[in-house]
């Protein structure tokens, strides 16, 4: 039996984290041919503090969460995001990899790195891409990694990959200058998935006009503009969950939550957003201006687009990228809720169907052959999918029945 190609996705983020540019791409990715994503390991003590906070950690071994994907999740030793013990956590990653490979009889025909502080598995030499997904540098401290380990990742990883790519103009700029010797780096940004008419449900909602925000409530919003937004007269629906970190952001939440012309829905499926999405007017991304948000690229403005809504943004480097008259840039608290009422009281526009076919243009499946092309030039534009959207290409789902059997065998043995 020949062993099958797969493309391994060595990503940043856990495949049960919030579903972000990683997972969202890795599922693209497994509609044209085989993935195999890569947890982030989780250290033996930090699968202990999620059973004492009541989460059941996941298993260790093979799992198939989507079509074409199989999903390695690791446990390793403590320390990983030390920098003496990381090459320790490394060694024991790429070596469950190899095992991984093995145990599904196929071959690493390709890999992408999201990750900052992990270097490219030796096991893992075929066409390397480091795709840096948000400026890691500005943010260690935020995710909890010593920036000088994140900068010799970085460092690594480049001098070692036959690409590189970031997810927005400026933040590719940032990572020639970061890294010696310069790497060219390709811009390769995030995607969306085009709206869909199946799976509606009934939404509670406010009556009239609404304007959306979705995603995470943190430290990275604009809370002068969201205030100035709520005081407008405008109702505002807040579609995500609280993961803010420090007090100060805690009581300007609680200030909006309190708010008339605010309403928070907390976590939604993302199958379910549609049914939310369907009652907007508008959508926001009121992104407050930093060095971080300049290098990003937000999920949730190409969603909103996806849906036929227009959108208002703060003036930052990939909302001026998109180059979109569907798209209102305010440089002001002030602006902002000026362009929010004016697009309110214009609604409803002519413009919803220009509005999607933009989107399709920015789509998850347009943004993975174009990874597949920085991997491999010889790469074509598209494969040809089936009806059901799937690859018409072999997948390793067959060997992961064996794979997963196994792993349960073993883990039982052990138990």
């Amino acid at each position: 039996m020949n062993r099958q190609p797969v493309l391994v996705y060595v990503s940043g983020e856990g495949w049960d984290d919030i579903a972000g540019t990683n997972r969202h791409l890795a599922e693209a990715l497994a509609r044209i041919r085989p993935v195999l994503w890569v947890d982030p390991a989780v250290s033996v003590a930090g699968r202990i503090r999620q059973r004492r906070a009541g989460v059941r950690p996941t298993p260790t071994g093979l799992s198939n969460p989507a079509p074409g994907l199989t999903r390695l999740h690791v446990a390793g030793p403590p320390g990983l995001t030390r920098p003496i013990l990381s090459t320790l956590s490394e060694r024991h990653v790429a070596t469950e990899i190899d095992l991984a490979l093995r145990r599904l009889d196929a071959f690493c025909d390709g890999v992408v790195l999201t990750s900052p502080i992990l270097r490219f598995p030796p096991v893992l030499d075929r066409r390397r891409l480091l795709y840096v997904t948000d400026d890691w540098m500005s943010g260690a401290h935020m995710m909890g990694f010593d920036t000088a380990m994140v900068r010799r990742a970085m460092s690594h990883n480049a001098f070692n990959a036959q690409a590189v790519a970031a997810v927005t103009p400026s933040l590719a700029a940032k990572v020639a200058e970061l890294i010696v010797p310069a790497p060219t780096v390709q811009v390769l940004p995030n995607g969306c998935e085009p709206m869909t008419d199946n799976h509606r449900i009934p939404v509670d909602l406010p009556p009239g006009p609404l304007v959306a925000l979705v995603g995470q409530l943190n430290e990275r919003l604009d809370y002068d503009v969201l205030e100035r937004v709520a005081h407008s007269g405008v109702t505002v629906v807040m579609i995500g969950p609280r993961t803010e970190r420090t007090r100060a952001v805690s009581r300007r939440l609680d200030t909006l939550f309190a708010m008339p012309t605010v309403h928070w829905v907390g976590s939604v499926p993302a199958a379910d957003l549609p049914s939310y999405l369907d009652r907007m007017t508008l959508g926001i991304t009121p992104y407050a201006d930093n060095d971080f948000n300049r290098s990003s690229f937000p999920l949730k403005t190409l969603e909103y687009l996806s849906h036929g809504l227009p959108v208002v943004a703060t003036d930052l480097p990939a909302a001026r990228w998109l180059g979109t008259p569907h798209i209102d840039i305010a440089t002001s608290p002030a602006e902002f809720a000026e362009l929010v009422v004016r697009r309110v009281a214009s609604a409803p526009d002519r413009h919803e169907i220009d509005r999607k076919r933009f989107a399709r243009l920015h789509s998850w499946d347009e943004r993975a052959a174009s990874l597949l092309k920085l991997i491999d030039p010889r790469e074509p534009r598209r494969r040809p999918v089936t009806p059901e959207g799937r690859a018409d290409l072999p997948t390793v789902d067959s060997a992961l029945g064996v794979a997963v059997a196994t792993q349960e065998e073993a883990d039982r043995s052990h138990a």
